[in-house]
């Protein structure tokens, strides 16, 4: 069962490929009309590998150090305006700006980390693996996971509750699974849902959530509020998160390419819709979103790919997140989306190519051996030539064919 590794704190460090840029904008409550934003003013000549936070006096700038392979990010409790941690899929966990180092699960071979959240007191944190495995730091506690039950789909984000007694785990199909003082009251597990679920976010009372599905979809449940969605418009990208306001009383949505979209008091304006333009010239596409602590604005994490990409990587941006939410489906069927596995079935990585295969689409040594982005750009390859049909039971189950 994992439990809590704490390890000595280290010095933030600076990584190759990609880039990590957050932004944190501030709303007040008042009508549209009268925020202070980034209409008032552009952030200039920011840093894109750095920390842009608008705030009603202005801009301030905060120096950051690239982390690689960014997929979810939390704010400190009590904390300023850049006082984050940023996780990584490798299980890293890196803090910014006062934000103590806790530790992390990096190096230890585990399922790819989907989701962090934030202990009420600033003082932990917990990491929530793909296959449901939870991993709590600091003063958190652990109360429990889904690590070696068979899910129907991964988990893709974590709530917890105001108390820090608990916590929650949504899965891509809807499904809602409690622990410890989280209470369950509902989910859309075994409900055909036009897109997946792609993130989460409890109300301030810990008595509901909300799931956000990729076509801005929201579902609440128990004492939160529906204050609208964008499932009905015409997005340029997908949701990839939700951040609920300090009241309870609305959420921002925000996109793969860097719309954000504001509900109910996030606006001030109850079930009005506002896409929200920071004026950044983002190099790269949103992972994450979370409400800053005091209550007025949220922080954005975007990959900023700033050069360096190989032939994979930047292929996989030439995709759309539908294409490689097909992928990791499919990799999750066959491999519970370990890229890595080698069972000695003589099958591997993902999406468990043979050998032979792996060689027939210019693949070199054993694909476990190559990176996810290799791995999908060479399945695309074998789809080309053997379609679906490359991947018999999982391709069927997921209706690909």
């Amino acid at each position: 069962m994992p439990s809590q590794r704490v390890r000595m704190p280290r010095a933030p460090h600076v990584g190759a490929l990609l880039s990590l840029l957050l932004a944190a904008v501030v709303l007040a409550a008042v009508p549209a009309s009268a925020q202070a934003g980034p209409a008032d003013g552009p952030i200039g000549g920011a840093d894109p590998t750095g920390v842009a936070v608008f705030q009603p006096e202005g801009v301030l700038d905060v120096e950051i150090d690239p982390v690689p392979g960014a997929v979810s990010i939390a704010a400190v409790p009590g904390g300023g305006p850049a006082d984050v941690w940023i996780a990584t899929e490798a299980g890293e966990v890196q803090p910014f700006g006062t934000a103590l180092d806790h530790g992390d699960i990096a190096g230890i071979n585990h399922a790819p980390i989907v989701a962090i959240a934030a202990g009420p007191s600033g003082g932990g944190y917990w990491l929530a693996s793909s296959d449901g495995g939870v991993f709590s730091f600091g003063d958190v506690g652990f109360f429990g996971s889904m690590g070696g039950v068979a899910l129907v789909e991964p988990i893709v984000a974590m709530a917890s509750t105001p108390t820090g007694g608990g916590y929650w785990l949504v899965a891509a199909d809807g499904g809602v699974f409690s622990f410890g003082d989280a209470r369950f009251f509902g989910s859309m597990g075994g409900v055909a849902l036009v897109e997946p679920i792609v993130g989460m976010a409890s109300t301030p009372t810990g008595g509901g959530y909300w799931l956000v599905a990729a076509d801005g979809g929201v579902f609440s449940f128990g004492d939160a509020g529906f204050h609208g969605s964008v499932s009905g418009l015409v997005l340029d990208d997908a949701v990839v998160g939700m951040a609920s306001t300090l009241d309870g009383a609305g959420y921002w949505l925000v996109t793969r390419d860097g719309a954000v979209h504001a509900m109910g008091t996030a606006v001030g304006l109850i079930g009005n819709a506002t896409k929200i333009s920071h004026g950044l010239e983002l190099e790269g596409p949103v992972v994450d979103v979370a409400g800053r602590p005091t209550g007025d604005g949220y922080v954005i994490a975007v990959d900023d790919v700033v050069g360096g990409l190989d032939e994979f990587e930047a292929f996989l941006l030439t995709l759309s997140p539908e294409r490689l939410a097909i992928w990791d489906r499919l990799a999750w069927c066959e491999s519970n989306g370990n890229w890595a596995i080698n069972t000695g079935n003589g099958y591997y990585g993902g999406v468990q190519f043979s050998a032979r295969s792996w060689a027939a689409v210019g693949g070199a040594g054993l694909p476990h051996q190559a990176t996810r982005a290799e791995q999908i750009y060479r399945a695309e390859r074998l789809l080309d030539v053997q379609g679906w049909g490359a991947w018999p039971a999982c391709s069927r189950k997921l209706g690909l064919r």
